[in-house]
């Protein structure tokens, strides 16, 4: 378990898999820009257990501190088994707290320690050219445009190096 100012990032569990997190499915914002979807609670469970079962995945739920709310997720999947290289993505599932710089606090410190605990030295993510906020986030810390995504051209691939 990790913390920021205002939220709790922990491994998610298959008690995590409910009704309320399977919902942020259906939001409209949500379908425009993750690509995998599901539709039940035996495949939301399935994707947790994939992840949990994946020594090269780290899959965390953003969680308030107050509250406990579970608001969203962040994945972290090693491109090499060195761990040198992780493809990030990053989901606000709750709406309302979309645009509260929840991508900004997570991001900086998740980096910070799976920087630390797997000595990775370049996070790497894809993002949907229209999603301007989010791109605006990952220039603010630091991440770089280095291509258009080979199997998507209306999605960019982004880096930031790390120093160690």
């Amino acid at each position: 378990m990790w913390e920021t100012k205002r939220f709790i990032l922990k491994k998610l569990t298959f008690q995590d898999a409910n009704d309320g997190y399977l919902d942020w499915f259906h939001d409209e914002e949500i379908k425009k820009f993750i690509a995998t979807k599901p539709k039940t609670l035996a495949e939301l469970n399935g994707f947790i257990n994939h992840c949990n079962n994946n020594k090269f995945i780290v899959l965390l739920g953003i969680f308030t501190k107050n509250e406990k709310k579970h608001i969203g997720n962040i994945k972290y999947e090693f491109l090499k088994k060195t761990y040198n290289e992780a493809s990030m993505g990053i989901m606000i599932g709750i709406e309302q707290w979309r645009n509260k710089g929840v991508g900004t606090e997570v991001i900086n410190q998740s980096i910070k320690v799976i920087s630390n605990l797997y000595n990775t030295e370049i996070i790497e993510l894809g993002v949907t050219r229209d999603n301007i906020a989010a791109i605006q986030v990952y220039k603010k810390l630091g991440f770089k445009v280095i291509r258009v995504h080979q199997d998507d051209p209306n999605s960019i691939i982004m880096i930031l190096a790390l120093k160690h």
